[in-house]
């Protein structure tokens, strides 16, 4: 069932690359659903016009991920994430990103390393006040 929903993305993602072929969501959409699915150089294919698109391989490993992250796609989330922090290990962004997922997975000492490093690579005080709660929040063991 859940390969139907993946096929059906990729059929509107399609349609969207057609009428706007530069916006990279749609990219994003049929590549997380190719990279389900299996079809490894549908996927592939994907990621060649994505990265004209993005700019570098850290953004659209980053962006990929952010997508999983919204879409509760965890282990794929992972995946790109790791991939971002390989290409780019001081992206707040990237390291932000990951210590929420790793909050979602209930690796509360992973969450909270990953925030430690993320916090002092931001000035902005939305985030540096978020870290802030979620450290404490997760040192105390609750999600």
């Amino acid at each position: 069932m859940k390969e139907k929903r993946f096929i059906t993305s990729i059929g509107i993602a399609g349609i969207a690359i057609e009428a706007v072929p530069d916006h990279p969501m749609a990219h994003i959409i049929a590549a997380v659903g190719y990279k389900k699915i299996g079809k490894v150089r549908e996927f592939n294919n994907e990621i060649s016009k994505l990265l004209p698109i993005l700019k570098n391989k850290m953004e659209v490993n980053f962006r990929l991920g952010e997508f999983c992250l919204t879409n509760e796609l965890n282990n794929l989330c992972d995946f790109f994430l790791a991939k971002a922090l390989s290409l780019d290990a001081n992206s707040f962004k990237v390291l932000y990103h990951y210590g929420k997922l790793k909050e979602k997975q209930k690796k509360n000492s992973e969450a909270i390393a990953i925030y430690k490093k993320a916090y002092p690579l931001t000035k902005d005080a939305y985030f540096r006040k978020d870290i802030k709660e979620r450290i404490s929040k997760l040192s105390k063991g609750t999600n």
